[in-house]
């Protein structure tokens, strides 16, 4: 067999081990050989369309491959290394073995890095241009120590997080998105009240999250989503959030004036405050479950407004306020046992 053929076949492997006997092997032309077509997009990614096709049987290890030939190629390949700024590296299950992460300080332009299912990662090298981190079940990485540098955009799924790991989020002051998913140990807000610069904050199955009491100091706020907490979590208090785009918190009740003139999307059990509605103009999608007030005037200057959901409306009597809303397609309302009159409706041209 030519050697190549053979390195192509163990890199084709679906074992950690046989990859990195594979590049054992590998010289700096033979890399900058496997490597022929590779180039970085318009987005800065890489573009593997020629690399391990022919019967590829391990595409989530493709690009950890390509890594790692990527720091053996020599000035064969310099711009590439140059020019990348966007990496995924993304296996097909939880990848005990250990991952060499090292080659990708060869890439001095990375700037955002995507790691999921990568349990054999233990640490990250300097990253000097790095500002988004995505780490998805990355269970046997420091988590405290990869966020000794500053980022952006963070996302953590499904990884323990420690009181160091806290202290160390609560450190980011450049932090503009935060997502945390299914990440247990997160008890409350307190380590995160400090980062006034969130605009996006994500807290998805998070069940020892009790405590949200923090959330009015991130005034910055334009797009926050809540779901999966603990069961103490009955309520989200919004006051002082007036640059709010989205608010998605399905099962929890709106708190504190709801004064965000901005707001495009309502999700959520109920709004304590009705009527701060009135000053919500760009609507487009609202879906509360719990609706007390027996009329909708505060939507009627909505005209964007396109879906309406009130699953538990008892109180509604009057839909009026809806007959002047011309983009409104989609109206659900549920259990409103006292409404009787559904003539409005009849002048909403694109009702579904």
């Amino acid at each position: 067999m030519h050697p190549q053929a053979s390195i192509r076949r163990l890199l084709k492997s679906t074992t950690v081990a046989d990859i990195h006997a594979a590049l054992g092997q590998v010289d700096a032309q033979t890399a900058a050989s496997l490597l022929d077509g590779i180039a970085v997009d318009d987005a800065g990614a890489l573009v593997l369309s020629r690399f391990l096709t022919s019967g590829d049987t391990a595409r989530p290890y493709r690009t950890y491959a390509a890594v790692h030939l990527l720091h053996r190629a020599g000035d064969a390949l310099a711009d590439v290394r140059a020019t990348l700024r966007r990496l995924s590296l993304r296996f097909a299950s939880q990848e005990p073995a250990a991952l060499d992460l090292s080659p990708l300080s060869a890439f001095p332009a990375l700037a955002v890095l995507s790691l999921t299912n990568a349990a054999g990662v233990t640490s990250l090298p300097e990253l000097p241009a790095l500002t988004a981190l995505d780490l998805r079940d990355a269970t046997g990485l420091n988590i405290a120590e990869a966020l000794t540098r500053p980022l952006r955009s963070l996302t953590l799924a499904r990884v323990p997080l420690d009181d160091a790991a806290m202290a160390a989020l609560g450190a980011q002051m450049g932090l503009q998105q935060l997502t945390l998913r299914g990440c247990a140990g997160v008890a409350d807000l307190a380590m995160i009240a400090a980062l006034r610069g969130l605009k996006v904050l994500r807290l998805e199955d998070c069940p020892d999250l009790n405590d949200a009491s923090a959330m009015p100091t991130l005034t910055g706020l334009s797009e926050l989503r809540l779901s999966g907490l603990s069961d103490a979590v009955k309520a989200v208090n919004v006051e002082g959030l007036h640059g709010l785009v989205t608010l998605s918190a399905p099962g929890l009740r709106v708190e504190g004036m709801l004064n965000a003139p901005d707001l495009s999307t309502l999700r959520c059990h109920q709004v304590q405050q009705e009527n701060s509605l009135t000053k919500s103009l760009q609507l487009r999608t609202v879906s509360i479950h719990l609706w007390r007030s027996g009329d909708l005037r505060v939507f009627q200057k909505n005209s964007a407004l396109e879906t309406l959901s009130l699953h538990e409306a008892h109180g509604l009597i009057d839909l009026s306020a809806l007959s002047g809303l011309s983009a409104l397609s989609t109206v659900h309302i549920g259990d409103a046992k006292a409404l009787v009159e559904l003539s409005p409706l009849a002048e909403l041209e694109g009702l579904e």
